[in-house]
């Protein structure tokens, strides 16, 4: 019985040793999954990575846009994906969709706060625009989010 005692302790220190260890999410994950997201062309994925505020707003602006012109706007956002699908399976050319990569330059993070600096390449149709810019980021309930993208 002693010994079971014993076992139990030290695999409930054990769990909380490997849960104290564990790091939050760093914020390039979050712009990792924004490009993901661009990339595959999810406007709805590449919103979730904004600050939830701004997100909502953006979404709430789709839909009086999409109310005024009679056209549901998310709907057309819920369909690209598929249509980049279809892209990819019936080997239509891939250099008509747009295309991001970012490399980080350096991350500074104060707090809940974070400049991360990048050379973003974006191409299409065969153009390439590259420049250097900072991810403002904010970290919300242990989230990092997208506040704002600037050129640098």
């Amino acid at each position: 019985m002693k010994k079971q005692v014993v076992a139990i302790y030290i695999a409930i220190i054990f769990v909380f040793q490997l849960s104290a260890c564990q790091v939050s999410p760093k914020p390039e994950k979050t712009i990792d999954n924004f490009v993901n997201a661009y990339n595959n062309g999810d406007f709805n994925a590449m919103l979730d990575c904004f600050d939830p505020t701004i997100s909502r707003g953006i979404r709430a602006l789709v839909d009086i846009v999409g109310g005024i012109v009679g056209i549901s706007l998310n709907d057309i956002m819920d369909l690209i994906p598929l249509l980049y699908r279809f892209t990819d399976e019936l080997s239509i050319d891939s250099n008509a969709k747009p295309q991001m990569r970012v490399d980080v330059l350096g991350t500074d993070i104060d707090g809940d706060n974070a400049d991360v600096r990048v050379n973003m390449v974006v191409s299409a149709d065969g153009q390439s625009y590259e420049m250097e810019c900072v991810f403002r980021m904010v970290k919300t309930d242990d989230v990092w989010y997208i506040e704002s993208l600037g050129e640098q």
